[in-house]
């Protein structure tokens, strides 16, 4: 028990790392939803301006409700893995994903925002993106039968 509280401010730190990636995941999603709705389904009709602005309303909303309950659910996740000596196995399960899905709404939001200014920079990010994305991601999978940490009982 002399360090479970490591792994137990190990498992709070990443599920805080876990809550903002997930709120610059919601920002940067809808971000690029309204480029996509501006660009292939408005195109001036104002009727179809209407219809953009509730699939932005029901998309942030929906979004939304999926972070709340999976921030519950991922923290329950980690302290169970806590528990069970599996710690950096379900960070590498829960971030690796996430870190997937935020380079994949950038690469979209880069692709569709045209030619900018330093885009190499932003390439450069999304490669280095990717390459935690997969890694977490593969650390987290080819690890499933790891055994449990010994933990001392009291």
């Amino acid at each position: 028990m002399k360090k479970n509280w490591l792994y137990y401010l190990l498992a709070y730190g990443t599920w805080v790392i876990f809550i903002l990636l997930g709120a610059l995941f919601v920002i940067l999603s809808r971000t690029a939803l309204q480029v996509v709705l501006a660009r292939y389904y408005v195109l001036g009709a104002f009727d179809r301006d209407m219809q953009a602005k509730l699939v932005d309303r029901v998309y942030l909303m929906a979004l939304g409700f999926t972070w709340l309950i999976l921030m519950i659910l991922i923290e329950q996740y980690f302290r169970k893995g806590v528990q069970n000596g599996k710690t950096l196995v379900r960070i590498g399960r829960v971030l690796g994903p996430e870190v997937l899905l935020l380079a994949g709404v950038q690469l979209v939001y880069l692709i569709l925002g045209g030619i900018q200014t330093l885009m190499w920079l932003s390439g450069g990010l999304l490669l280095i993106e990717f390459g935690i994305g997969f890694f977490l991601t593969w650390f987290g999978v080819s690890r499933k039968d790891a055994p449990p940490r010994p933990s001392a009982k009291v």
